[in-house]
């Protein structure tokens, strides 16, 4: 915790840097009012290896056997601007999970929340609801049927600038009162900078850094990585991350060889951007006012005029109407 408090304050003492969303955000920067947002986000895990005890180079773990269990998370968003700065959220959590003999596909949970946006800092708050199925009973699959969770947030942001930065605090209670599971903490900061900006396209480098607990009456998980990450803007209101996530430390989990990185990838696209409206045409330049010329009159066409004839001193030197 005093690492986190001295990064905050080292953060807000730099001039010029602005907040960044990032793969871990719950919402994401703020949505203007009545503006709809879609997020998609996907992971990629693989359950191989119990560890014990691991923290870079030195580990303590058991093995399960020679079967892994790989899955790919893919998490929906709309999120909603609403009036005085809120932000309201609604996903949807799939999950694809294959071990041997064993493959699911199911949409495990569903979330609801809210951001409310104060200037350089923010919180929120909401529910995550879970789907209940029946899995087999091996504890590399992922059931988040318990996970019946109140959502809390805190995060911070100061003014734009060229250098990127996030700082959040998240937690998850278990409200259903069943079971061994407590609920889940992270705490999420990243730095980066803009490294290339056009009219059309903006490219930020970012390297976040996460810590969790999944609280459990026994045997909690620990868990600490690295993530570096590309941010590609375009103009038109639509970007999109992409990253690796590495361990560098790990207690009582199941997670891939340390050696392997995780993909993930973050896609967010507003839906009713003011930049993708199609201008109006120009209006046709109307008639200079003034005294109507001959062909006008007769209800001739411009285009079926000799340009001479428009030609001020060629209509004086024949008179009005030439013959």
């Amino acid at each position: 915790m005093r690492i986190l408090w001295l990064l905050l304050l080292v953060l807000l003492s730099i001039p010029g840097i602005s907040f960044a969303d990032t793969l871990y955000d719950y919402g994401g920067d703020s949505v203007k009012e009545w503006k709809v947002q879609a997020i998609y986000r996907e992971k990629y895990i693989e359950n191989k290896i119990y560890f014990n005890y691991y923290k870079l180079f030195t580990r303590d773990q058991t093995g399960y056997g020679s079967i892994t269990t790989t899955a790919m998370e893919h998490n929906i968003m709309l999120r909603m601007g609403l009036p005085d700065n809120y932000t309201v959220n609604l996903g949807f959590l799939y999950i694809y999970q294959k071990a041997d003999q064993l493959n699911y596909n199911n949409m495990q949970a569903a979330s609801l929340f809210v951001e409310k946006y104060n200037g350089w800092w923010g919180v929120l708050a909401g529910l995550k609801i879970p789907f209940r199925y029946r899995f087999a009973a091996d504890p590399r699959i992922i059931d988040i049927a318990d996970e019946f969770n109140a959502l809390f947030g805190l995060f911070l942001k100061v003014r734009p600038g060229d250098f990127r930065y996030s700082l959040a605090m998240y937690d998850e209670e278990n409200i259903s009162g069943n079971g061994n599971y407590q609920g889940d903490m992270a705490f999420t900061g990243s730095a980066g900078v803009n490294f290339y900006s056009s009219d059309d396209q903006k490219i930020d480098f970012t390297v976040e850094a996460a810590y969790r607990i999944k609280k459990y009456e026994t045997q909690p998980q620990y868990s600490f990585y690295i993530t570096p990450e590309f941010k590609v803007e375009f103009y038109n209101d639509f970007y999109f991350i992409i990253g690796a996530e590495f361990y560098l430390y790990a207690q009582n989990m199941y997670m891939p060889d340390t050696s392997i990185p995780l993909y993930m990838a973050k896609l967010n696209y507003l839906l009713n951007s003011d930049k993708r409206v199609e201008k109006p045409k120009p209006e046709e330049k109307k008639a200079a006012t003034g005294e109507k010329k001959w062909w006008q009159i007769e209800g001739v066409d411009d285009e079926m005029i000799p340009e001479s004839w428009k030609d001020e001193a060629y209509e004086k030197s024949i008179g009005k109407f030439p013959k």
